[in-house]
């Protein structure tokens, strides 16, 4: 787990209690707890199963998005960038998303409206874009 804060590894954490393994995917944004506050973090690996000498961890608070926010690909690019930039990981994955988005709350606004693409475009090969 990625948490925008000074230190340059990954947080574990205990999967949320009544979230399918199957649902946790590396780009999720979680709700977790981080000292004495709540902070967003975002899911970059999982564990297979639990290490005893890990202690005891923190669960996981809520899961905040149906679906991830960054791919495999997205993931990796900013990893090596974080590495390559000497950057603390959490720092430079959650700097990747919009502001909105790093903080905790629903992945839209219900009273913005967003831009859909028409049915012309569904059927638009996006190669044949210049």
């Amino acid at each position: 787990m990625a948490v925008a804060a000074p230190v340059a590894g990954l947080f574990d954490y205990l999967a949320p209690v009544n979230v399918p393994r199957d649902r946790l995917v590396p780009g999720l944004r979680l709700l977790v707890p981080f000292g004495s506050s709540r902070r967003v973090g975002l899911l970059v690996e999982l564990a297979g199963e639990r290490d005893p000498e890990l202690g005891d961890l923190k669960p996981v608070e809520a899961v905040l998005d149906p679906r991830p926010l960054l791919t495999a690909r997205d993931l990796s690019l900013i990893l090596w960038a974080a590495a390559y930039y000497q950057q603390p990981l959490g720092v430079a994955l959650l700097s990747a998303l919009p502001a909105r988005l790093r903080r905790h709350g629903p992945m839209l606004d219900e009273r913005v409206r967003g831009i859909r693409a028409t049915r012309a475009a569904d059927s638009l090969d996006l190669d044949s874009l210049a």
